[in-house]
């Protein structure tokens, strides 16, 4: 049974609520981005191999440990390590990112109708069990904006969260890969990348503000 918020306590997190009431839904989804970033990581360092092997012949130039690691791969699974077979497993991991993807943003566009359809019914379903003298204690249009827009903006708050959880999964196959084929860099990356972060942070901070107060006037 859930407890009326009284305004003294802080209003549970929408994220705590979306992965509560749809873990499973929660769970495939992560598990396809988890794929679709490994298929990117594998994608990617097909390209190295593919690269080098096309400089080799020409200049005879050995292949580095993680190319030959990959080509070693090829000649266990008992594929000829040619540059066609490599550029088509370079497509069969872009295809099967592709499909991760679609898979994922599936299931999280299923979450948010859902969301948006339950909170905008029980909204209208303790408004009719309400009396007159509630209605009209509130301002003109917060009810139908309640309706609405805050509905469609919460349901949209769980699309936003899976892109945060797609980009962060890129992002660390990224590091990855660039940390396998050159630490130096890597670091350059992250420290660029760090700046930017302490330098958008500002921006952030006022967009958040902004929505705050693009809330508070829509009631």
């Amino acid at each position: 049974m859930t407890t009326p918020f009284d305004g003294t306590e802080k209003p549970p997190s929408l994220i705590r609520y979306f992965v509560g009431e749809y873990r499973n839904r929660t769970i495939v989804m992560v598990v396809f981005f988890l794929f679709a970033g490994l298929a990117e990581g594998v994608g990617f360092l097909t390209l190295l191999p593919i690269l080098e092997l096309a400089v080799a012949d020409e200049s005879g130039a050995d292949l580095s440990a993680i190319s030959a690691a990959l080509v070693d791969g090829l000649q266990f699974l008992g594929l000829p390590t040619t540059l066609e077979v490599l550029l088509l497993a370079l497509v069969a991991m872009f295809c099967v990112k592709a499909v991760a993807i679609i898979a994922a943003y599936r299931q999280a566009g299923f979450i948010v109708a859902a969301v948006a359809m339950e909170l905008r019914l029980q909204l209208i379903r303790n408004l009719l069990k309400a009396r007159w003298q509630h209605f009209t204690s509130y301002p003109s249009g917060f009810l139908s904006n309640a309706i609405s827009n805050e509905a469609h903006r919460t349901a949209v708050t769980y699309g936003e969260f899976t892109n945060i959880i797609s980009t962060t999964i890129l992002a660390i196959t990224y590091a990855v890969v660039v940390l396998l084929v050159s630490w130096q860099t890597a670091l350059a990356a992250t420290v660029v990348g760090g700046g930017v972060l302490l330098a958008l942070r500002g921006f952030v901070s006022e967009s958040r503000d902004a929505g705050g107060s693009q809330a508070s006037l829509m009631r």
